[in-house]
């Protein structure tokens, strides 16, 4: 039996201003962009062939609180569309994240790495998606596979548009292809955000 697992879509999430601001705080950090690594038995390491993106360990920055004060504010109501009882977050992660050029992420869920190294848990991830204006490349969409198996519910990387779902659903980004592969600007960002609750 294919079980599709809720999500929600917000489109035009942040005020421009704010959404310009990040835009032009990502590329001022060009040079702070890292590879990303997973996470597997309790230790990090690199794994090109399970993911191929960059991350900026500066994060947003002073942006940070803005950001987090966005989510805050519609964290009830993605809990309710997810289906999830209303409960205090413990903590909130946030990840400034780029998938470049053959950038992807093969299936995974996001629940492993909280429950080997925090006292809490990810309940919630979200995705916010900024990219240049107009969009410079292909691919990149988000996967989400349904309990059961079956087809994916695919959603489209949008700037400024945000997606939520729970963090034990099975997804997957799809490889981006950029027009200019030596152009960041052309790459897929995205702020990952993963909502905890204490065990």
């Amino acid at each position: 039996m294919i079980r599709h697992l809720p999500y929600m879509v917000i489109n035009d999430f942040l005020p421009l201003d704010l959404r310009d601001r990040l835009w032009l705080h990502t590329l001022a950090h060009e040079g702070a962009f890292v590879d990303t690594e997973v996470y597997a038995e309790a230790e990090a390491r690199s794994a090109t062939d399970i993911r191929r993106s960059l991350h900026c360990p500066d994060g947003l920055g002073a942006l940070k609180k803005l950001f987090k004060c966005s989510i805050e504010a519609r964290t009830d109501d993605i809990l309710s569309a997810l289906g999830i009882m209303t409960f205090s977050p413990s903590k909130m992660e946030l990840q400034l994240s780029a998938h470049g050029h053959l950038g992807f992420y093969r299936p995974h869920v996001d629940t492993i790495r909280a429950s080997i190294r925090q006292p809490s848990d990810r309940i919630v991830t979200i995705v916010y998606y900024l990219h240049s204006r107009p969009k410079r490349f292909t691919g990149g969409e988000l996967a989400i596979f349904p309990l059961g198996g079956g087809a994916p519910v695919v959603v489209e990387p949008i700037d400024n548009r945000l997606i939520a779902f729970p963090s034990f659903a099975r997804h997957e980004v799809r490889t981006v292809q950029c027009e200019d592969p030596s152009d960041f600007s052309q790459f897929r960002f995205s702020v990952n955000c993963w909502i905890h609750r204490t065990r």
